[in-house]
Order: C-alpha cells, then structure tokens, then sequence
C-alpha cells in the first residue's frame, strides 16, 4: 500500500472528509482492520488566509513548498492538496518535490465532460472563481466553457466560505442564498454546477430539477446516497466518486486505465511502428522495462524469451526494422484491464496480440508478444 500524503488545515473543516474518507474507502476495499496510510501536514490556516487576502501566494507557495518536502521526507509516495483554492500554488509544490501531486482539477473537467457537458457554473472563493489557475486548466487543458456568477454573488460566495463555512458554520440564509445563485444558472439552461470548494455541506441542488452538482471532493460518500436519491433532481456527486477511485488505486498501486487513454497509446503505439521511429516507439516505456516474445528464442537466442531495459530492446527491434523493411501493422481492437492494455492488430506474422503493463506514468512496464 503506498502512502498519502495530505497537505490539509485549509481549513481543517475541509480537511477531515479526506482522512475519514480515504480511511471508509480502504475499510470497504480491503476489509478487517485494514486502514490508509497517511502522512498528514495540517498548516495553520490563519497564516495561510492573511497571505492569500494580501495577494502574497509567492509566501504561500513557499509555506505549502516546506510541508511538501516534509511528506515527501516523511516516505509518503504521492500528495494530495486537501483545498481547490491553493492549487494557485500547485506549480510551487510540485516543482519543490519528486513525488507526484494529484490535481484535482483534471479528473474534475474529465467527469464533467463524460456527464455530457461542455459548460460548467463554477462556485468556490472569489480567487478559485475569478483567477485563471482553475477556470484556465478547465478551459485551456479539457475545453471547457466556465462561468462564475456576477460580482455580488462572487463577494456572497466568498464570505459565507471564509466567514462560515471554515468554521463549521451553516446558517439557513445561507443555503438560501447559495440556492438563489443555482437557480440563476438553471434559469440560463446551464445543467452543470461545480461546487469548487470542499466546504459546501449543501444540498440545494438536489431541489432543482434536471441540475446536475458536481463536487470535487475526492471522497465523497455518494454512492448509496445516490441510489436513495430520486433519479430526476439528483445532485449526482460522480466526480467525488471517481476521484476517491482513483486516488485509493493509486494508493493500492492500481492503475484504472480508461478507454481514452488506452486508444490514443494504441493510436501512438501502431503509427510509431508504421513510422519505423524506434525513438517514438521507446518513449512509450520505462528504461527498465522487460519484453517476452517467443521471437526473441528465435532471433535473439535467449532462451527465456525475454529482454530487459531500453538499451537491450531497443537493439532488438532496431533489427527487426532492418530485417523487415515493410513493417507495418494495422490496429484490429484495443482492450483495457486493471493496469494494462492488450493489443490485437495485424503485422507481417499475421494476427497478433500484445499486453501491456504501465506504472502510474503511463509507462510501459512489461510488454508480452503472441502470434499465432
């Protein structure tokens, strides 16, 4: 099991739904006692605000800059930012450490975009509504349009969060009010909403009818919520859902590979063979990567039937592209499991099938060949 670790205490209210729900997740993956393992860095968030409201996130970076090394120092394989409004900083982190950052605007925009939508009303602080850190990923990375509400209702939005919400507070008015907003959107046919802050313990949407929520908290327990929920005013929380998957197999060491994924490596895998550029073909793996081909008996003399690392492998092949100066291959089907791809295509031995294996990179680990 890898372990997380979480750079959370903004505000710690957002902070404890990622422990207790990683935690709920591992119980149900794994069952018994089994828990998560967690390094958790908890930042003072009085110092954290007072820097953000003064416009100084060169200071904030650096603070969220030292706890990640600490995580890191601390054995932890991969972070997780327990906040939407200090991936401002994301750039800072990731680039203080060499352990991966989970950012949670990606899985953000692919949900949405798989519920079928193209336009999203965004709510969250005034910087994660009006700054370009998140509304610019969404639009520049994914293609997505986004729109935040007008000027007053951004300055409700924020105090409410900061002045509430970071308190555990939740006063009626103020669902009333985040209602209104969400009824303005519906009114302008927008059928998305993205509730990017982790605080909102609203509901409101769930009385609109046809109003699709979206939350980015990664680990909601939407699940058996969902199923109670009548299907056509349901504040579906698929994104929460997908992100708590992804993240526990990253802890798990599962790579859930989609079927996007999978069709553009196959795309990129046959045209570099068609192509004959053995540096295209080798950027798909990791240096250390093995291939196990009965070929390679035949060809090489290795009785294993197996190569290992890029030099080796790559030597092979760049025989096989000499040897067989009409190489080409033509893709029959993609098939995606947990952690790998299987090719079949057609090639000069006829139908062919090849399985890939891939690191949380999207590397190629091991590579098997079967012909007929």
């Amino acid at each position: 099991m890898k372990i997380i670790g979480l750079i959370g205490g903004m505000s710690w209210e957002s902070t404890v739904p990622y422990y207790r729900q990683i935690n709920e997740t591992i119980k149900e993956r794994l069952g018994g006692l089994h828990s998560a393992k967690i390094v958790l860095y908890s930042i003072d968030f009085h110092d954290v605000e007072r820097l953000q409201h003064a416009g100084d996130w060169t200071a904030a970076g650096t603070m969220l800059s030292e706890a990640a090394r600490s995580l890191e120092a601390a054995g932890s394989d991969f972070l997780v930012l327990c906040t939407n409004t200090m991936h401002k900083v994301a750039p800072s982190i990731e680039a203080a450490v060499t352990i991966p950052l989970l950012h949670i605007a990606d899985p953000t925009a692919a949900e949405i975009k798989q519920a079928g939508h193209s336009t999203v009303g965004l709510l969250g602080t005034r910087f994660t509504m009006e700054e370009a850190f998140y509304r610019d990923r969404l639009s520049d990375r994914h293609g997505l349009q986004v729109i935040v509400p007008n000027a007053e209702d951004r300055d409700t939005i924020h105090r409410i969060i900061y002045e509430e919400l970071c308190l555990g507070v939740v006063l009626p008015d103020s669902r009333s009010e985040y209602r209104r907003i969400m009824e303005v959107w519906h009114h302008k046919a927008q059928k998305a909403l993205f509730l990017g802050a982790q605080k909102y313990p609203f509901s409101s949407a769930s009385k609109i009818p046809g109003f699709r929520c979206l939350t980015p908290r990664p680990f909601t327990r939407g699940l058996r919520q969902k199923k109670r929920l009548p299907n056509d005013a349901q504040p579906i929380i698929r994104e929460g859902l997908r992100k708590r998957a992804q993240l526990l197999d990253f802890a798990l060491g599962v790579i859930m590979i989609d079927k996007a994924f999978a069709d553009h490596f196959a795309a990129d895998w046959i045209a570099s063979w068609n192509k004959h550029d053995l540096d295209r073909i080798l950027s798909h793996y990791t240096d250390d990567f093995e291939l196990s081909s009965p070929v390679i008996i035949k060809v090489v003399g290795e009785q294993s039937g197996t190569l290992k690392g890029k030099k080796a492998v790559g030597s092979y092949w760049a025989k096989a592209l000499q040897s067989v100066p009409n190489l080409h291959f033509e893709l029959v089907a993609t098939l995606v499991g947990v952690n790998s791809i299987t090719l079949y295509y057609n090639g000069v031995r006829g139908p062919s099938a090849e399985v890939f294996h891939f690191n949380q990179d999207g590397k190629v680990t091991r590579a098997y060949a079967h012909y007929l």
